[in-house]
């Protein structure tokens, strides 16, 4: 493909294999890049990074998220059951490292800002985004606990437990009546949702006329 110049880019050219050897290439030299990379030259550069973050509109905020997501999708999609786990182990041990080395200041500024961004997602949804979102995070779950054994279980109970009492200990009552606002609203929505469905159901009148049988049926059981 050819870009406005005229010139054409080899990255449209390559074949699947060429490109993962490619990305390979540049993971192992960011691997070794942030390997020769001192603690003050982390610090600065993702104090850079969050600064550039912060400086995004929540629009500028949702077209990367995007972009993130169909990139992560892409990625995925050829993903084998092996490399699934592979990739959640690793992030499992990234997640780990990072928030060791966590002060407790960082601690709560993580949180903080998870807050506003989980904030801001839900407070644009519309009920459709919402009740997808919650299916697929049921199918996730789902997925998750069925591949499970007994040891890893438990290690997720107890962790779910840990970050409750860490959740509850740092909320503050402001927040947590917020929270509860929300979850009421939610809840009302959906309700609201289910109950119209159900009478737009049995108010539904046969009025149409099968041009076989000449029978009286329902909107949903003729086709034009």
């Amino acid at each position: 493909m050819a870009d406005n110049l005229g010139f054409i880019n080899p990255i449209n050219m390559e074949t699947a294999t060429q490109r993962k050897r490619r990305l390979q290439k540049a993971k192992e030299k960011y691997k070794a890049k942030r390997a020769k990379e001192s603690e003050g030259d982390r610090n600065s550069r993702l104090q850079k990074r969050r600064e550039q973050l912060a400086s995004k509109t929540p629009e500028q905020y949702e077209a990367r998220l995007k972009k993130q997501r169909q990139r992560y999708t892409q990625m995925t999609a050829p993903e084998t059951p092996e490399e699934y786990e592979a990739r959640l182990t690793k992030q499992r041990e990234r997640y780990t490292q990072m928030i060791a080395s966590e002060t407790p200041e960082e601690y709560e500024d993580r949180l903080t800002k998870q807050r506003e961004r989980y904030t801001q997602m839900i407070a644009s949804e519309t009920p459709e985004e919402y009740e997808a979102r919650l299916t697929k995070q049921r199918e996730r779950y789902t997925q998750m606990v069925a591949s499970e054994t007994p040891e890893e279980f438990e290690v997720r109970l107890i962790q779910s437990s840990q970050r409750q009492r860490q959740q509850l200990g740092s909320e503050t009552p402001e927040h947590r009546d917020t929270w509860l606002n929300k979850q009421r609203e939610r809840t009302q929505q959906c309700r609201a949702n289910n109950l119209l469905a159900f009478e737009n159901a049995i108010n539904t009148i046969c009025l149409h006329v099968c041009d076989i049988c000449t029978k009286r049926c329902y909107p949903n059981q003729v086709r034009k």
